[in-house]
């Protein structure tokens, strides 16, 4: 260890990349707490079998430096159509309709192509045929490549989006830290991260954390008290369809007991309710999770929205405690500029 110039922590892609990268002028040293390298990318081999359990696609392959790394390393490059542009089952999709709404596609995004050419400040919806059979399906397409609906989305922001978005005020760019004993294995134990932005920004009024134990209050009278949990998750979901998405929201919730969730612990998570009557409906849905929960009224952060048990968003959410020691300690070493 004495003679080692660099030792990174972590085998996953970024480690890996940094230790290439310094090895040209360093000696260096990975250490890696699993078994294996590759982080989230990891396939599991069963004999000549592999099976992807992360890091599957290359999507946007010819511009993603994957791409261009993979066969500098040895590896070749599938160039396959990847599944979703290979045709569907024919059960409620026929060989004739699948070929009309690929050739409505076609037409859609010839449009769009030749609109971009002239950098057309228009909207995409108004590039869709009039009365066109398929533009449900393509606009429920766009929304989900852009995360933007169609009716939203303009033109030549579409064309140049890398540069719109680094562009707009209301983007900030920052680094992200998770809790120092948060495990991907084990997410929900250490439910809490940040993010500190390159540049600071100004704002009226900011949230405080609880003091220590702070939810223990409510014990024995968790109806006594609203919770307000901000996201920006979809709004409905059903088995077959799932609507809103990308617009801040604000859910009324309510302590449903301090007994615990799944095998965690009460100094861990919550059960918090999704829906408190006709007077306060709405609740936390897939896209939420990561975001705070305050006192209601107050700017009190108390909880950050984990994870749901009910499938459509239906049911009870669990909320990942942040006035546990371990959380505040860390968050103060965070604020003195210590994130690790």
């Amino acid at each position: 260890m004495d003679n080692v110039d660099v030792v990174v922590i972590g085998a996953g892609a970024a480690g890996i990349a940094a230790a290439r990268a310094l090895a040209a002028r360093h000696s260096v040293l990975v250490l890696e707490a699993r078994n294996r390298i590759g982080g989230r990318a990891w396939t599991f081999r069963y004999g000549d079998i592999g099976l992807d359990l992360g890091a599957t696609w290359l999507h946007s392959a010819d511009e993603n430096e994957w791409g261009a790394l993979a066969p500098g390393l040895g590896f070749a490059v599938d160039a396959m159509p990847p599944p979703w542009e290979r045709p569907a089952h024919r059960a409620n999709f026929s060989q004739s309709e699948r070929a009309d709404y690929h050739a409505a596609w076609d037409r859609f995004y010839q449009r769009i192509d030749d609109a971009a050419a002239e950098e057309s400040t228009r909207l995409m919806s108004e590039f869709l045929e009039p009365g066109g059979r398929w533009n449900g399906l393509l606009g429920a397409m766009v929304t989900y490549i852009n995360g933007v609906e169609a009716d939203q989305l303009v033109v030549r922001e579409y064309a140049h989006y890398r540069d719109t978005l680094n562009g707009r005020p209301e983007w900030h760019r920052g680094t992200a830290y998770h809790h120092p004993d948060f495990d991907n294995d084990d997410f929900a134990s250490f439910d809490l991260g940040v993010v500190i932005l390159d540049r600071p920004v100004q704002l009226a009024t900011y949230g405080r954390l609880p003091t220590l134990r702070y939810l223990d209050r409510f014990k024995g009278k968790e109806k006594a008290q609203l919770f307000e949990s901000v996201g920006y998750g979809v709004e409905t979901s059903t088995p077959k369809t799932e609507t809103g998405g990308d617009t801040r929201r604000i859910s009324i919730q309510k302590i449903v007991n301090f007994n615990g969730v799944h095998g965690m612990g009460p100094n861990i998570a919550l059960l918090f309710s999704h829906n408190n009557s006709s007077k306060h409906t709405g609740g936390t849905c897939y896209g939420d999770s990561g975001g705070p929960t305050f006192v209601a009224g107050t700017n009190l952060m108390v909880a950050i929205t984990s994870w749901g048990i009910q499938p459509n968003c239906t049911g009870n959410d669990v909320q990942y405690r942040v006035d546990q020691s371990d959380d505040l300690g860390w968050l103060a070493a965070v604020a003195a500029g210590h994130p690790r």
